[in-house]
């Protein structure tokens, strides 16, 4: 007779558990994995709302930071890149990188 008591199965019917329990850990594993990664929030830091992030250049389409004066990939100029600020000497007014002599005092930059 086939028959297992200690199961309630045939012999023939019955699952090996220890043959079972390997075949459903490699399944498990990719679904515990599944979960872990989904529940990492590989996002957070980006901020889509910042120009900076967005910025390219206009030729190649290369990605730029907006403190790059020109594209590392073709030469381009960035119109977008940060000027670093300037202030008169006399007066300390907010001066444009070109701007000879202050507005404010008259002071030459």
């Amino acid at each position: 007779m086939c028959w297992n008591a200690s199961a309630g199965l045939c012999e023939d019917c019955a699952p090996d558990e220890q043959e079972e329990l390997r075949a459903q850990q490699s399944p498990a594993a990719r679904e515990q994995i599944r979960i872990h990664t989904r529940a990492q929030d590989y996002i957070k830091d980006l901020d889509f709302l910042s120009r900076s992030t967005l910025l390219q250049c206009p030729n190649c389409h290369t990605k730029l930071a907006a403190d790059q004066k020109f594209c590392p990939r073709c030469g381009t100029a960035n119109p977008a890149a940060r000027l670093p600020a300037c202030h008169c000497t006399g007066c300390g007014a907010a001066l444009q990188p070109a701007q000879k002599f202050c507005g404010e005092c008259g002071t030459k930059g």
